[in-house]
């Protein structure tokens, strides 16, 4: 299972309090008030803190500079079976995006999504940005707290939720658009 790295103390806090039991590890690198009261709740938790105060942690050369702590997380991952088990759940509230590219846009939908209490998001898998380190940390660790199901075929999906009887909003920037 693969891991990505967390950086920033309100993407810490928000992992720390929402879903503690994917964070693997902690790495300190500066000891004041906000990181201390994070250790003691990681502490808490029971999750794996380490002090470096020395060099020993090259390979976070460059986030050891900017940032106090670095949390270590495990990969997610959510399979299209578990999809049409999680839509037959009523009253889900679903964002599907389509060919979301940028990175930043996706984030702050993400952002958006579980601070209105969205309960999954699909992806398609071509034509989206991936769901990496990098998104995590600029979704402020909020993509590792809502579902994400990345499907190949849009289509098959939408047949699956009106199926589900879940209704289904489109929107769409572009001026020929029809309506669904």
């Amino acid at each position: 299972m693969a891991t990505h790295i967390i950086y920033g103390l309100n993407a810490i806090k928000n992992l720390l309090s929402k879903n503690a039991s994917i964070i693997k590890k902690i790495y300190i690198f500066n000891l004041n008030y906000r990181t201390f009261k994070l250790i003691k709740l990681a502490e808490y938790k029971n999750i794996k803190t380490y002090y470096c105060y020395s060099n020993n942690y090259n390979r976070f050369r460059y986030l050891r500079a900017t940032y106090y702590l670095i949390m270590q997380v495990m990969d997610i991952h959510y399979s299209n079976v578990k999809l049409k088990t999680f839509l037959k759940k009523s009253n889900a509230r679903i964002l599907m995006l389509y060919k979301m590219q940028d990175p930043h846009n996706l984030a702050s939908c993400i952002r958006s999504s579980e601070a209105f209490g969205v309960d999954c998001l699909i992806l398609t898998k071509k034509d989206t940005a991936k769901v990496t380190t990098l998104l995590h940390n600029i979704s402020h660790a909020t993509s590792l707290l809502i579902p994400i199901f990345i499907i190949k075929n849009i289509k098959p999906v939408i047949a699956l939720l009106k199926k589900n009887d879940i209704k289904i909003i489109g929107l769409s920037i572009k001026a020929r658009s029809t309506t669904l």
